[in-house]
């Protein structure tokens, strides 16, 4: 069955010390959630991907090489001051991932995309939202890439959606590395 979450405007504060979800399952919508100072620092054990996903971690923790989520939405949510020593304040390994009317600021990571990394899907989907000052730092030869978003393997849809100062080594607001992507009707300053 479906599972939504509707923080109805609520604020996680994670305090900069741990990360906020580990989504396993498909068929997970948020919505209406302020995640601010997620943290996914440090690899637990041998997790794979356990320092990805500062605020939200979308994988099934079968396979890094298997996909088996799907139908994850984030609907009007924001993501600020998220750190991840991966990727993203938003990771997702699974197909049909919605991303609308969100806005993530100042979120960063030293490997690939700052704000929002999405791995190995079909359909994902950003649209009507704002990307703000988040950034991927380079770590010695590490020079990666996405500031604010990271497409990797990918079938991708970029639509109506703002980039503003976001930074990185390689596509300082984007970075495909994709199957498939289209990216329409954005600004980029």
């Amino acid at each position: 069955a479906p599972k939504v979450i509707d923080g109805k405007g609520f604020t996680i504060d994670a305090s900069h010390l741990i990360k906020i979800f580990n989504v396993t399952s498909s068929d997970v919508t948020f919505k209406n959630i302020n995640f601010i100072n997620a943290n996914a620092s440090a690899k637990i054990g041998d997790k794979d991907f356990s320092d990805c996903g500062a605020a939200i971690i979308a994988y099934s923790g079968v396979n890094k090489n298997t996909n088996s989520l799907n139908n994850i939405s984030i609907i009007d949510c924001t993501f600020k001051d998220c750190y991840s020593a991966g990727h993203g304040a938003v990771y997702t390994y699974a197909n049909n991932v919605t991303v609308t009317g969100s806005t993530f600021e100042n979120n960063g990571a030293p490997q690939r995309g700052g704000a929002f990394y999405a791995r190995g899907g079909k359909n994902i989907t950003v649209s009507d939202s704002k990307f703000n000052g988040n950034y991927q730092l380079e770590e010695g030869s590490n020079k990666y890439g996405g500031g604010a978003i990271y497409v990797y393997d990918c079938e991708a849809r970029i639509t109506d959606s703002s980039f503003d100062a976001n930074y990185a080594h390689n596509g300082g607001a984007i970075y495909v590395q994709a199957n498939n992507a289209v990216i329409t009707d954005c600004n980029f300053t």
